[in-house]
């Protein structure tokens, strides 16, 4: 078993810890002593922390600060022998390491004003949605104010750098681990999101979404740095030319190097706001307002709930100058998540955020007149003026620069929601409450006439929390308050503060019996042990069973009936005033005691609703029974499924559909919704607590969803508590038209009524409607007269439109027919087209008619003549004639191609012997087989006494297909 408990000491000797803002206000039996303030003498000898005047160990180095009168003087430390740490180009400080024999002799030099201990600060946990309206900023962004331009430093944990709802312009480590000012701890995340989170329709909205966000990393993984790193963080700011600085931390600690850091970036036009801090109580009595937002120069925020009450926490004081939402405020944390924070770390960022807004608006304002606008622009809360509890009031931008306080539209709505997306409505009837629905978790403690007082910052953080429990151990020697959570995973973390002020968190698990299928649990202490309750449900079966001091036993029957329980609660279990409390789905609480009489206490309790999700029974320091209530919600969770889809408007495959699964261990009713082109769908499931499949589905015809393609759809699931979850539907979504049939199919030539070959070239076009669009696949079927497929292509990948048929495939004379469908860029299939006829060519013949085989000549120029005929009743379009004495091994004579229907030719003077001439005819497509005529012409054979020529003419060189080459004039 592994136990982690983080312990620190809440009172009086915090001189040697800064502290960020706590979020846990104390319990009101904490004493809260004044910090320790070194105060310097008249003397001209510095001043030194209170912390620094103790007994040390002899020789162990001391990490000090320290601060000179006038400019730095590093020789001071040099000669001490003292190690620099750090320092600073615009203040006159220097951090360093020295021994107590070194620290000894710097105490006696005039040039410096302190030295002051080198002092830890943590950054404690924390928990916009209802903010940003309630401080007026929806108002400024409506006005064009978004804080363009505006350059803010957070000055804490880093900043995460790949949150999506957050841009970080720059920023610098002064830890001494990394160099990255990536934020590893989730402090300044949180509160960097409440100032500036940007709008982009996921997640929240910070304050000042446009802001420009610098990290200033000073605390280190575990939220811890030293304060010589914090002034660094500060000279940073002032090189940089910040124009806001947020601070969100405190300390009951003066330190006057951090008092002159935060005064000299004042000076240089830099506005720093503060949280005022956690230390406060119920009361609201006592000066508790910490550094550094106790300087002048630095505005001191504390924090106020939804019904503009000042949290319990929240420190008090005549430094406190104004307020602003820090009750379960929603806002970035690590892992790209989110989270609901607490605490005056919380209200500050909403004043940077606000500082932001009215710096762009007027731009040319220095810093005390922005100052006074941010003053001006509070409503005042409490007291008429200024006052101990509120300072000026609560900040909102619209009442700036003479605008009109707006009115509440409703006389039910209490504090300025107006214009409010949520409306959070809330109205007081005596010590009745009623309430709009909870936006985030929250704990309503009541005790007799006190109350009910919101304490969700006690317990630790309940996101994901499904039940609550408290717990008073009072004895002799001690005495203490549990807060405990049972989370969703069913683990129990505490948080324990003793009557000293020590805090400690653990996880108590391992103290409860068996914690599968719990919903609820409750715990009661007595000097006789610890009495670990665990409600649990298995079959639809609730039963409950104690584990005490390690025996484990079933107790469903000292308590009410169990069907329809949601939860229980205990008090006094080991006394005869024992009570048993049962919590039902119906919004009563019953109680039964050790006699079995049932009894309705539903009154007892605060703010009973049907969110009203766990109840607590416990008792006070006076022994007064006081009564919580818990909203609780656990987060709904969905997964998306991704899957590529071709969407054809005009066709049964119209439809875009996108499904996945959703899952809510607490069975809230979810809606799934998302949105394709601006048609936003949405799906409704209940039960389940196992996961549930969800489908939405656009018509892209009925939707009018234009063509094109999408992706990246976020679709989200609410559980209409305020839970949700998101993701992103990553497939691609290809919607189109359907490509029209193809058309203009052919496979002949232009003028002709057959086609050319047995290997013609079949030709279409391809059609679709979207212009951008082409082919990129065709599929192709040949048949016979018959109408058997004679050859397929199958779908073959090419943008031509256009296909030779292989050889051996089609016979000359026959008739075939063809057909082809085309796919587009999206592979979306067209229609078949049509069927497209053509005939394969017969080839011409030709038969030699002049002359006989072998037949001997009088002449040197014979004369051929021949015969031409076609099958295809085509008529001769060209001729050519040969002629070889060696048997075709050299051409002796062409007559070239002649064009035209001439069917004779008379060669030109041959010499003596015996030639063989062939002839061949074209008939337009195709080239005849040849014919062939052996002829002798004497040796000496007489030429004609006038010999003929063939006249002047134009001889044309056709190719295969007859068309024109080249061209000469023979005699």
């Amino acid at each position: 078993m592994t136990q982690s408990t983080i312990k620190r000491k809440v009172p009086a000797m915090l001189s040697a810890c800064l502290l960020a803002s706590l979020i846990l206000p104390q319990p009101s039996y904490l004493e809260h002593s004044t910090a320790l303030v070194a105060n310097a003498s008249a003397s001209e000898l510095p001043v030194v922390s209170p912390s620094l005047m103790s007994a040390a160990k002899k020789g162990k180095d001391k990490r000090i600060i320290v601060t000179f009168k006038k400019k730095a003087d590093k020789t001071v430390l040099q000669k001490a022998k003292g190690k620099i740490k750090r320092e600073h180009k615009h203040l006159p400080v220097i951090a360093a390491t020295v021994t107590d024999t070194e620290l000894e002799a710097m105490k006696k030099n005039p040039l410096i004003q302190s030295i002051e201990e080198d002092i830890q600060l943590k950054a404690e946990e924390q928990v916009q949605d209802w903010g940003a309206t309630v401080s007026g900023a929806t108002y400024a962004w409506s006005s064009g104010f978004t804080g363009q331009g505006v350059k803010v430093g957070v000055l804490d944990s880093g900043i995460s750098l790949n949150h999506s709802d957050l841009s970080v312009a720059g920023g610098a480590s002064f830890v001494d681990y990394t160099t990255s000012y990536d934020d590893d701890y989730g402090h300044g995340t949180t509160v960097a999101g409440v100032i500036g989170a940007k709008n982009n329709g996921i997640g929240m909205v910070g304050v000042a979404p446009d802001a420009s966000l610098y990290a200033l990393k000073a605390l280190d993984s575990k939220g811890v740095g030293y304060l010589s790193d914090v002034i660094a963080g500060i000279d940073w700011a002032i090189q940089n030319q910040l124009d806001v600085l947020n601070m969100s931390l405190s300390t009951t600690v003066d330190s006057p190097a951090l008092h002159q850091a935060v005064d000299q970036a004042n000076a240089k036009g830099m506005l720093i706001v503060a949280a005022a801090g956690n230390n406060g109580n119920a009361q609201g009595s006592g000066d508790t307002v910490l550094y550094p937002a106790k300087y002048d120069s630095v505005i001191a925020v504390g924090s106020v709930d939804k019904e503009n009450n000042r949290a319990a926490f929240s420190a008090t004081g005549s430094a406190l100058e104004v307020m602003a939402p820090g009750v379960n405020v929603y806002s970035t944390t690590l892992s790209n998540g989110y989270k609901y924070a607490n605490g005056t770390s919380i209200s500050s960022a909403f004043i940077a955020g606000q500082l932001s807004l009215l710096k762009q608006s007027s731009p040319g304002a220095d810093q005390a007149a922005l100052r006074a606008k941010l003053i001006e622009s509070a409503k005042d809360l409490g007291t008429a003026g200024k006052d101990m509890l509120y300072g000026h009031g609560l900040v909102q931008y619209g009442w700036v620069n003479g605008n009109e306080q707006p009115a509440d539209p409703d006389p039910t709505v209490n504090g300025d929601v107006y214009g409010s997306v949520t409306e959070d409505v809330y109205s007081v009837t005596g010590n009745v409450y009623a309430y709009a629905a909870a936006t985030g978790p929250v704990v309503w403690w009541k005790s007799g006439d006190l109350g009910p007082t919101d304490y969700t910052s006690f317990f630790p953080d309940l996101s994901n929390a499904k039940s609550i429990t408290v717990d008073w151990y009072d004895s002799y020697s001690t005495d203490y308050h549990t807060y405990y959570a049972l989370y969703e995973n069913n683990t129990v973390r505490s948080v324990k503060i003793d009557k000293d002020g020590y805090i400690s968190r653990e996880d108590l698990t391992f103290e409860f019996p068996n914690l599968e299928n719990s919903k609820s649990i409750a715990v009661d202490s007595v000097q006789g042990g610890v009495s670990y309750f665990v409600l649990s449900s298995k079959d639809n079966t609730n039963s409950v069973r104690l584990l005490k001091n390690n025996s484990n036993t079933d107790v469903t029957a000292k308590f009410p009936s169990l069907v329809g329980a949601k939860a229980i609660a205990v008090k006094n279990v080991n006394y005869p005033t024992a009570q048993y409390y049962v919590l039902y789905n119906n919004n009563t609480i019953v109680t039964r005691n050790n006699s079995g009489v049932d009894n309705d206490v539903t009154i007892e309790f605060p703010n009973v609703t049907s969110q009203t999700d766990s109840i607590v029974v416990d008792r006070t320091h006076s022994g007064a029974v006081t009564y919580y209530t818990a909203v609780l919600n656990l987060l709904p969770k969905i997964q998306v499924n991704t899957v590529n889809q071709n969407v054809i408007k005009g066709t049964s495959t119209n439809l875009i559909t996108i499904t996945g699964t959703v899952q809510d261990a607490d069975m809230d009713t979810l809606t799934v919704k998302a949105s394709v082109n601006g048609v936003e769908k949405s799906a409704v499931i209940s039960n389940a607590r196992d996961a549930q499949p969800w489908s939405l589905t656009w018509n892209a015809d009925t939707d009018n969803i234009p063509v094109g393609t999408y992706n990246n759809i976020r679709v989200s699931v609410t559980d209409g508590v305020w839970g949700s979850d998101s993701k992103l539907y990553k497939g691609m979504i290809n919607v189109s038209q359907l490509p029209g049939a193809p058309t203009n199919l052919t496979a002949m030539r232009p003028n002709f009524s057959v086609a050319s070959t047995t290997t013609p070239t079949l030709r279409w076009t391809f059609n679709d409607p979207d212009a951008d669009d082409g082919q990129s696949a065709f599929d192709l079927y040949l048949y016979n007269s018959a109408g058997t497929a004679v050859h397929t292509t199958g779908w073959k990948s090419s943008t031509n439109t256009a296909y030779t048929v292989p050889a051996d495939i089609l016979q000359r004379g026959s008739t075939y027919s063809w057909k082809v469908r085309t796919k587009d860029s999206k592979g979306v299939i067209s229609p078949m087209s049509g069927s497209n006829s053509f005939k394969v060519n017969a080839l011409p013949v030709a038969a030699v008619t002049s002359y006989t085989e072998g037949q001997t000549l009088t002449v040197n120029t014979p004369k051929l003549t021949w015969n031409f005929s076609d099958a295809d009743s085509q008529t001769q379009a060209a001729y050519q004639v040969w002629a070889s004495k060696d048997n075709w091994a050299t051409i002796g004579y062409s007559s070239g191609i002649v064009k035209g229907d001439v069917k004779e030719h008379t060669t030109k003077a041959l010499s003596g012997g015996t030639w063989t001439f062939k002839v061949v005819t074209f008939d337009g497509l195709e080239w005849s087989q040849p014919v062939y005529r052996k002829l002798v012409i004497p040796a000496g054979a007489q030429d004609p006494a006038s010999p003929t020529y063939n006249p002047v003419q134009t001889q044309y060189q056709y190719d295969a297909r007859g068309n024109i080459i080249s061209k000469q004039t023979n005699p």
